[in-house]
C-alpha cells in the first residue's frame, strides 16, 4: 500500500466564508434543511406510502490536514470485523452521504454520534444522472469524547443515528461504528487507510450490507462528487 504523502485521496473540504463568523455559518447552514418539496416531487411522497426506505449510506472520515483515517480488519472474538483507528482529542472531517435508489427520500435531517448533535456546516442535495436518483449529504467536524485510550484487547462502539424523511414521515437509522482510541499518532496511523464506510439498506427486507473501502493512489471520486460535476444541483449551502 502506498504511503500517505503518495496517497491521491479526495479531500473533504467544508466551507470556508470569507470574512464570516464560523459560528454563524455554521448555524445557517444547519437551520437550512435541504428538502424535497411536495409539490416539485409529489411522485416521491407518492411513493414513499407504498414502499419502505432503500438507500445507500456512505461515511467519510479525514483529519484536519485531509488525510483519510486509518483502519484494520478484526476477529470474531469483537462485535464487528473492522474497526477505525483514531486519536484521542484529534478533530475529524466527517461526510455522510445517503443516495436515494428507492426514491423515496425527501432530505437528510440530521447526524447525532453518542448523543451528541453533528454541527452541520455543510449541507447538499443534488441529483444524480447516471444512477438518476437524489444524493443527501452533510459534513461537519466531530472530535471523539474519550477521556482515555481504549485500553488493551478492548474496543469500543460509538452510535451514529441519521434522522431522515421518508416522504412526510421522519424516520432514524441507528448504527455503531467500532473503533480503537489511541494516546499516541504512531499507533493511530497503523494499517489500510479508509476510503469509506457504506451500507446498503433495504428497509422492507430488514437487510443492511456494510463494506469498509481502502483508500488507493490514483483513486477515482466518489459517485457523490463525479455526478456533481455533471448532474443538476438542487440546493447547496
Amino acid at each position: 500500500m502506498a504511503s500517505t504523502t503518495e496517497a491521491k485521496h479526495e479531500a473533504l473540504r467544508l466551507p470556508q466564508g470569507v470574512g464570516a463568523d464560523p459560528a454563524l455559518v455554521s448555524a445557517a447552514a444547519a437551520a437550512s434543511c435541504a428538502r424535497l418539496d411536495a409539490s416539485d416531487h409529489g411522485e416521491i411522497y407518492r411513493a414513499a406510502l407504498e414502499h419502505r426506505p432503500l438507500f445507500r449510506l456512505s461515511l467519510r472520515l479525514h483529519t484536519a490536514a485531509d488525510e483519510p483515517v486509518y483502519f484494520q480488519q478484526d476477529s470474531a472474538r469483537f462485535g464487528q470485523a473492522h474497526t477505525l483507528r483514531l486519536l484521542q482529542q484529534q478533530e475529524y472531517k466527517l461526510r455522510l452521504e445517503m443516495s436515494d435508489i428507492g426514491r423515496t427520500l425527501t432530505a437528510l435531517e440530521s447526524v447525532t454520534i453518542d448523543q451528541n448533535p453533528l454541527a452541520i456546516e455543510d449541507r447538499r442535495l443534488e441529483f444524480s444522472e447516471r444512477t438518476n436518483n437524489h444524493v443527501f449529504a452533510v459534513s461537519g467536524c466531530w472530535r471523539p469524547t474519550h477521556q482515555s485510550p481504549t485500553r488493551n484487547g478492548r474496543r469500543d462502539l460509538v452510535l451514529v443515528e441519521v434522522a431522515y424523511m421518508h416522504g412526510a414521515e421522519r424516520q432514524t437509522f441507528p448504527f455503531h461504528v467500532q473503533m480503537k482510541v489511541y494516546a499516541k499518532p504512531a499507533k493511530a496511523t497503523k494499517g489500510k487507510q479508509l476510503d469509506m464506510i457504506t451500507c446498503r439498506c433495504d428497509a422492507s427486507k430488514q437487510d443492511e450490507r456494510w463494506t469498509f473501502s481502502e483508500a488507493r493512489p490514483g483513486k477515482e471520486s466518489s459517485d457523490f462528487h463525479r455526478d456533481a460535476a455533471v448532474g443538476r444541483v438542487e440546493h447547496t449551502t
